[in-house]
């Protein structure tokens, strides 16, 4: 018997239980974070079109004011030339030649020491070599003019007195000598001592990074270690060496107090190298002639000014882009049989072209080497001597007054033996510190910029200009930032501590944002991923994730472009002026500064020259101790923030 059992479900109409909801892990992004992360994302665009907008701005503000000198009629402009076209070429010649002399000195020399340090010299060895070639960097520039005119110039006199008497028929050694030795050669010798750290750290640099396999499968074919270098290593670093040579030409352009305290200049074109009518430079001339004048000889100097700025300019961009073109260094077929014939190479018994050394020319090529290994060393002992020369004369002269009156007097009322240097150190730290309040949130906001909110091609764009900043002549920055507040203030006699800030402010913003950029870049991707995805916003992320965690290498880069400015004398020789009294004010009249200080007992001697000199190379002292405590904590702290992370 079976039973069938049906089992009816009535359809309901209760509303189906809902389930609670799940806790999100991810704050809501509010309406004020989107308004702030807009905010925030657009103050930081700004401070990069800042950066634009200030180099477009001295370029025309320069324009503006040299226009009345460029279009000035014959015998308005200083010296009675007919044009600014005559006026400026003596200068412009002047300059290009004691560069041109500079370079033919140094560029065998860095590379050289460059090859030295990266593939001769023992580990330690080339570590303290390194550290000698920063310190040189390090030292202000007025440091350099002052070691060139006390102690290179005189004892280079005798050996140009011999060089006319025996070979003045060649046009170059032509007399009257001049028997102080401040000649157009001195000059170009204190720019090569100058320009040599910056090439030499660009070289070892392209030479430490070129391809290690390269280099060892040609040292296990047999070559010997100057075959490796000159077929390896040489050929791939070409471009960049060019560049190290053009960023050379751009700095030894743009110097202007080493030259103006060694150079005796006068207004001629010439190519004579030893007498005592030397052309003048651009830049040293405008630091000589600025401070007295007036009317259309100021004009006249902006004028040349600019055309100092545009020449620098071609040069580093001339530089950049060689340094971005490609290198494939390749070894050419049409100079397949001189290289073989000068290295040993030969053909294997397949007939493929190969490196087998031949046994046959050992000797020769062991010679060879040997004779580049010397030829290396005495390079780097050669530009050894300038570095020690001018660290014991300055030490050795600087402890004449490195005493209590010096650290505690300014020289109000001292003619003669005494006084002090405090209103210059007093100076110097007013007007650094506002230049650093002034740079610095520019300059890390421009990277924050760059590394985190502009596109590729925004970011190239604007460390274009960065590059280019970074190539400015501190004379022109003077110039403009006078051009600036002149027109400000309608006001051409106008000098204050703050002017010369807002001068050394535009020397700092790119230095500060090359070294941010690059720190920025080392922050791990993970952290900015990991608090964006915990629903963090932009703005927030940028300030207590990506900051915070680069602020060791931030800081590193800021004492960096602070050691870079505090030596800076031209600048403030223009716009802040000198003084011989304390002055608090930052805005209101003159302020001494340091390298100001050296550069006037330098040049204001009375009839007894020894306590002037004396507190010229004590002031030297000074200066430099603190930049090379600036760059050595820089280097410390960037090095600590690289291990940390």
């Amino acid at each position: 018997m079976g039973s069938n059992l049906a089992v009816v479900v009535e359809p309901t109409h209760t509303a189906p239980e809902r389930s609670a909801p799940i806790a999100s892990p991810l704050p809501p992004r509010t309406l004020r974070d989107r308004r702030v992360d807009r905010a925030f994302a657009g103050g930081m665009t700004a401070s990069g079109i800042v950066v634009a907008v200030v180099l477009a701005a001295i370029a025309a503000f320069l324009v503006w004011q040299a226009w009345p000198a460029i279009v000035a009629e014959a015998g308005e402009l200083p010296h009675g030339v007919e044009s600014f076209l005559h006026y400026v070429w003596p200068l412009l010649f002047g300059s290009v030649w004691a560069a041109a002399l500079a370079l033919l000195m140094v560029t065998p020399i860095a590379i050289a020491v460059a090859l030295f340090c990266s593939h001769y010299a023992p580990k330690r060895l080339a570590s303290v070599a390194g550290f000698g070639i920063d310190l040189l960097a390090a030292v202000p520039s007025v440091v350099f003019g002052l070691w060139g005119v006390t102690v290179l110039a005189p004892r280079v006199a005798p050996v140009y007195a011999w060089l006319t008497e025996h070979l003045g028929w060649i046009p170059l050694f032509k007399g009257p000598v001049s028997g102080t030795g401040r000649t157009i050669l001195t000059a170009a010798i204190v720019l090569a001592v100058m320009v040599l750290p910056i090439m030499t750290a660009m070289c070892r640099e392209l030479f430490l990074t070129t391809p290690v396999l390269n280099q060892e499968a040609a040292l296990a074919l047999g070559a010997t270690r100057w075959e490796m270098v000159r077929l390896s290593v040489l050929p791939a670093a070409r471009n960049g060496i060019i560049s190290a040579v053009l960023l050379g030409l751009a700095r030894a352009l743009g110097e202007t107090m080493a030259v103006a305290m060694v150079l005796s200049p006068a207004f001629v074109v010439d190519v004579a190298l030893l007498t005592s009518q030397n052309p003048s430079t651009i830049a040293s001339n405008i630091a000589l002639q600025f401070p007295e004048a007036t009317g259309v000889s100021v004009n006249a100097l902006l004028a040349s000014g600019l055309a100092l700025f545009a020449v620098t300019l071609v040069v580093n961009l001339a530089a950049r882009l060689v340094l971005s073109s490609p290198n494939p260094g390749r070894y050419r077929e049409r100079r397949t049989s001189q290289r073989r014939a000068l290295a040993g190479l030969s053909k294997d018994q397949s007939g493929h072209q190969g490196f087998t050394f031949e046994l046959r020319s050992a000797r020769a090529r062991a010679f060879r080497s040997g004779l580049a290994r010397v030829a290396l060393t005495g390079g780097f002992f050669t530009a050894a001597l300038p570095l020690v020369s001018i660290l014991t004369v300055t030490v050795v002269r600087g402890m004449n007054r490195f005493d209590l009156d010096f650290f505690s007097q300014s020289m109000r009322g001292v003619t003669g033996p005494g006084g002090g240097g405090i209103h210059a150190i007093v100076g110097t730290l007013e007007i650094t510190g506002a230049a650093i309040i002034l740079s610095v949130p520019l300059g890390i906001a421009v990277a924050v910029f760059v590394s985190e909110y502009a596109g590729a091609r925004m970011s190239l764009l604007v460390m274009r200009v960065i590059d280019v900043m970074l190539g400015i002549p501190s004379i022109v920055a003077g110039l403009f930032a006078f051009t600036l507040f002149s027109l400000l203030l309608s006001d051409t006699g106008v000098r204050s501590g703050f002017i010369g800030a807002v001068a050394l402010s535009v020397l700092m913003v790119p230095v500060v944002t090359k070294a941010s950029v690059e720190f920025l870049a080392l922050v791990p991707t993970d952290l900015r991923e990991g608090a964006l995805a915990l629903g963090v916003p932009k703005w927030r992320t940028v300030l207590t994730v990506v900051l915070p965690t680069a602020f060791g290498g931030l800081i590193a880069g800021v004492v960096l472009a602070v050691a870079r400015v505090i030596g800076e004398t031209a600048p403030l020789l223009l716009v802040a002026g000198f003084t011989a009294s304390m002055n608090y004010n930052l805005f209101s009249e003159r302020m001494m500064s340091l390298p100001v200080y050296v550069y006037t007992q330098y040049a204001t001697q009375g009839p007894d020259p020894t306590p002037f000199l004396d507190r010229a190379w004590t002031g030297a002292l000074t200066l430099m101790l603190i930049v090379v405590a600036l760059n050595l904590s820089a280097r410390m702290l960037g090095r600590f923030f690289v291990r940390m992370r």
